[in-house]
């Protein structure tokens, strides 16, 4: 829910969402992944009791997750975009 309320007014392309219409910033990668992970991080409590070591802490844990799900999206999306230029639909039910 957060991301999305992050996210809204820099990724719709109506005329008066001015940064991303006027091409003057559009999220990276890295600013989606971290807005993505602020509910998690936020959530999370306890944070002086974290078991673990200094390289593999919740806060690393929870990023790369995030990481994980944007790679597997993006993968999903280009995937379908290229069945979809195919002329092949990627929903349709199996024959």
């Amino acid at each position: 829910m957060t991301f999305r309320l992050l996210t809204q007014n820099y990724l719709s392309p109506r005329p008066d969402n001015r940064l991303v219409w006027k091409s003057r910033y559009s999220l990276s990668r890295e600013d989606e992944i971290r807005c993505r992970a602020v509910d998690a991080l936020l959530s999370h409590t306890d944070w002086a009791n974290e078991k673990g070591s200094s390289m593999n802490t919740q806060w690393q844990s929870i990023i790369r997750e995030q990481k994980n799900e944007v790679r597997i999206a993006a993968a999903v999306e280009k995937a379908v975009a290229d069945l979809t230029a195919k002329g092949i639909d990627p929903f349709a039910a199996d024959p």
